[in-house]
């Protein structure tokens, strides 16, 4: 400025300087790679190309905002093998302040092979077979998401979403799939669309103490580029409060209504920009096999009270909770929430690095028996 020569700080300031940085580090990584894709060189040149690009992306990515809360962006890798062959693989990146912007971008990608997945029928009233082979299909899936949200005035966000997927199902001729012969049992995919709009004051996106996140969304799958048809309504409640700095209630209420021509693997889904398999298993309601009551009109509530130790060891914290979770599927036109729930109660022990990296330990109890979970993070 003092010698008037007009570099781009000077001339448009620091934050747009930062943006373009990142914008010329992407593309220098693209251009890197290109003397492989056309092959002019061999593997090794590009594990060097993509090493040194990954160096100049993260400190391209750190100088955008250093001081970003709850995270400038963050990347996930979960790869999980069982003695059942069960392959269930998922990687997340997830933006809050896409490039400096209010928008939050978040993207998902994952794959499931398993041999051993459940169906117990559809409605809530399903009985498990004393043989559970009889209760047992082979899935595979493919399953590609993004979301792309708006923060608007006072916590208030708009989003738009869109999930690919591909699903492979077979079963034995023995197995209840087969006898029932529910709808996508010769698997499907396609397109999935979703429109969602919330409020969200949590004062942090993984560790939460304090604030309430609430979510409407309103999901499509259309005939013209998915194999099946069908519309579905739902909403997200998230609520935490925090007496003393060491102890936090928390509370998630899920309901969605599905019409149309779902397939029983949809069935088994519940939730908008963030979905898991339920009603059953780590993800919804512990305490019992995963997707143990599936059905087109779904209700979730679950509690917990989590306590913190002090830390452990610099940012080491240990935490010890107690849960209940409880579930209901609805019939068609069926208004009767309150019989015939599904209880399960348990404790949790969690192990986390500050507030970005946690994995918990759960033991719940119900009616079917116990199960024992480890998982990333808290449940919500």
């Amino acid at each position: 400025r003092d010698v008037d020569i007009p570099m781009l700080p000077v001339t448009h300031g620091a934050h747009y300087t930062k943006v373009h940085i990142l914008l010329y580090t992407i593309i220098m990584v693209i251009t890197s790679v290109l003397p492989f894709v056309i092959g002019m060189s061999n593997i090794l040149y590009l594990l060097t190309a993509l090493a040194l690009g990954a160096g100049f992306m993260y400190w391209a990515l750190v100088w955008l905002e250093p001081d970003a809360t709850p995270y400038l962006w963050e990347s996930r890798l979960k790869l999980r093998f069982s003695t059942t062959n069960r392959h269930d693989h998922i990687w997340v990146f997830d933006a809050p302040k896409f490039l400096g912007s209010s928008f939050r971008v978040t993207s998902r990608a994952g794959y499931q092979k398993i041999d051993d997945a459940n169906y117990f029928g559809v409605g809530n009233r399903t009985v498990a077979d004393p043989d559970e082979t009889k209760n047992q299909f082979r899935l595979q899936e493919f399953r590609s998401e993004i979301y792309v949200r708006q923060d608007l005035a006072r916590n208030v966000y708009v989003g738009i979403g869109a999930a690919v997927s591909s699903t492979d199902v077979s079963a034995r001729d023995a197995s209840l799939l087969v006898k029932e012969a529910p709808l996508g049992i010769e698997g499907g995919g396609g397109l999935l669309t979703l429109l969602y709009a919330g409020y969200d004051s949590r004062d942090h996106n993984v560790v939460p103490t304090r604030g309430l996140l609430t979510e409407l969304y309103l999901k499509q799958s259309s005939p013209a580029t998915s194999t099946y048809g069908f519309v579905g309504l739902g909403a997200v409640q998230q609520a935490y409060y925090s007496p003393t700095p060491w102890l936090v209630f928390a509370q998630r209420l899920m309901f969605e209504d599905l019409s149309g021509e779902v397939p029983f693997y949809e069935l088994g889904r519940i939730g908008g920009s963030s979905n898991f398999p339920g009603l059953g298993g780590v993800f919804s309601q512990r305490g019992f096999a995963e997707q143990r009551f599936i059905g087109a009109r779904k209700l979730l509530s679950n509690t917990e009270l989590r306590g913190y130790f002090p830390p452990v060891w610099r940012d080491l914290i240990v935490g010890l909770g107690l849960f209940g979770d409880v579930s209901r599927v609805l019939d068609p036109g069926e208004l009767d929430f309150w019989n015939d729930l599904h209880p399960a109660g348990g404790v949790e022990v969690s192990i986390g690095w500050g507030k970005l990296f946690m994995f918990r330990m759960d033991y719940a109890v119900s009616d079917e028996g116990g199960l024992f979970y480890i998982e990333g993070r808290h449940l919500f």
